[in-house]
């Protein structure tokens, strides 16, 4: 776990059309309690990385990416995803090991076979700048899914699902 570290909030709740849920009150809250420095700029909010389907990117301390998925997992694109990434962690300075979170409690559905592979492919390929990757879902499948998944490839990267953002910190 990397070390909490006191410094200023920003808790930004944008409320902007479509499905977009407000960012969870869940995550500053429990940013709070564990005094990690939380921020959100709106020019990282909604990024379309596949048609229609959106993510939010947040720097959680000086090395933890927290990103959402919204709505159908189908039209997720991993190639768009990590090329915002890798702008986002040049912008936001983001320190290297990172950890990214991806909250995919909005999303529903799964990527398509392709999308899976390219994200596996991305994150092998950042096995030198990344320490790993936090899966959040509530669904049962997605969970499992995600879990055999890291036991086959734990010998590369570090990778978990959990049910909560808590957990998942």
């Amino acid at each position: 776990m990397i070390s909490p570290i006191p410094s200023v909030f920003f808790d930004i709740f944008l409320l902007l059309e479509g499905n977009y849920q407000p960012m969870r009150k869940e995550v500053i809250d429990t940013c709070k309690k564990k005094h990690t420095a939380f921020q959100s700029v709106e020019s990282w909010q909604q990024i379309e990385t596949g048609t229609g389907y959106f993510c939010d990117f947040c720097k959680i301390g000086e090395n933890i990416i927290y990103t959402t998925g919204e709505t159908d997992s189908r039209e997720f694109c991993a190639n768009t995803f990590f090329s915002h990434l890798d702008k986002f962690i040049k912008d936001q300075d983001v320190q290297t090991p990172y950890v990214i979170i991806r909250d995919l409690r909005n999303a529903s559905g799964m990527p398509r076979a392709e999308a899976r592979q390219a994200q596996k492919e991305h994150l092998y390929n950042r096995i030198h700048q990344i320490r790993g990757c936090i899966f959040i879902s509530k669904n049962f499948l997605v969970k499992n899914l995600l879990n055999v998944a890291a036991r086959q490839y734990q010998h590369l990267i570090w990778v978990e699902a959990f049910g909560s953002f808590d957990k998942a910190l």
